[in-house]
């Protein structure tokens, strides 16, 4: 059924709201990557001068194919209720374009765009990570997933989701200005699973040098995490991790696993990672017992510190099995990092409004 068809059928019709409640969380649920979430209050946001275009469209005027076609995958019901906005800017030769907008009652939910216009950094392992920012003059919330990506046109999509509450109530969004911008994006990621490390934890031996973390210069604890949310018989281990000794014992991406140990009888696991913060580099460390079954950390410490004016995100993994079981055990790692990193300042505003 071509575009024109579709609008005469369908231009009359109103879904139920429960209708297009269960199919915004559709688009949600099936989403490629990981939402994040940002709430902001009252500010009044300055916009570079750029070149952003401002481009004047009625309701029925065309979405280019592939993203029109991403619609009507999600539901023909919605689709019709996404007025275009068309608005773009473009900077260091991608062009971020906000395509559409629909807002029902205090939600209102964008299709914005990125497309590589003069090379090949986009990908469909497109990451926004840390850099995008939602703002309006009023107090809001919103994340910001990537829902599609175009090989042919170079072209990544993205749907935000704005929210407004007063009072514990939503507020309706209709006529209010949003800002969104982007200062960076990561792509060509790589991501290795179940790698082997290559270490016989029959010889992890007592840690000979514990650090303690006192947090007040310029190596300090950053985060803590315990199996099931607990800290109960943890004593005092969040703030103490152990020395890794000269060697490294495997490199994958952008980690070293530097140290294995046994600490207040736990086996401690530790890694360095130099691009944690600027190439989203990460990792997951785990055990396989003999049946091939995984057995997750019981905790994690992760601490900053500095070699040689370099900032290093270092993870102490700790696993709570007794020493004179470990032998039936195997050390494992997922490692993932974004290969290229591309910077930029692109800035557009809208305002929210249905047609």
């Amino acid at each position: 059924m071509n575009r024109e068809i579709f609008d005469s059928i369908n231009g009359k019709l109103t879904p139920e709201r429960e209708l297009i409640q269960q199919t915004m969380q559709k688009i949600k649920n099936t989403a490629p990557s990981a939402q994040r979430t940002r709430t902001h209050h009252p500010a009044l946001v300055a916009v570079a001068v750029l070149v952003c275009l401002s481009v004047t469209v009625s309701a029925s005027a065309n979405f280019s194919p592939s993203v029109y076609n991403l619609m009507q995958d999600v539901s023909p019901a919605v689709a019709q209720f996404f007025s275009p906005v068309r608005k773009s800017c473009e900077d260091n030769g991608i062009r971020m374009e906000v395509i559409s907008a629909y807002i029902h009652e205090g939600t209102a939910e964008v299709y914005i765009s990125m497309q590589d216009l003069t090379e090949d950094r986009i990908d469909e392992s497109i990451d926004l990570f840390d850099s995008y920012d939602i703002r309006s003059h009023f107090d809001i919330a919103g994340h910001c997933e990537r829902i599609g990506y175009d090989a042919n046109r170079k072209t990544a999509t993205f749907l935000i989701t704005v929210t407004q509450h007063e009072n514990g109530k939503e507020v309706d969004l209709r006529g209010q200005k949003i800002y969104f911008s982007v200062q960076s994006f990561l792509s060509r990621k790589n991501e290795q699973n179940n790698v082997p490390i290559a270490f016989d934890l029959a010889n992890a031996e007592s840690a000979t040098e514990i650090r303690k973390l006192d947090n007040s210069g310029m190596e300090r604890e950053i985060g803590v995490y315990y199996k099931g949310g607990s800290t109960l018989n943890m004593e005092d281990a969040e703030t103490n991790v152990i020395v890794a000794p000269v060697n490294v014992l495997c490199t994958v991406n952008d980690t070293k696993v530097t140290a294995v140990a046994y600490y207040n009888g736990k086996l401690r696991v530790q890694v360095m990672t130099e691009h944690r913060l600027d190439k989203d580099a990460h990792e997951w460390i785990y055990l396989t017992d003999e049946d091939g079954e995984t057995v997750q950390p019981y905790g994690t410490v992760d601490f900053l510190t500095y070699k040689d004016g370099v900032k290093i995100i270092g993870r102490d993994y700790i696993f709570d099995i007794p020493k004179a079981e470990i032998q039936n055990y195997k050390l494992y790692g997922d490692f993932i990092t974004s290969e290229m990193l591309t910077k930029g300042n692109w800035k557009v505003s809208f305002r929210l409004e249905n047609q």
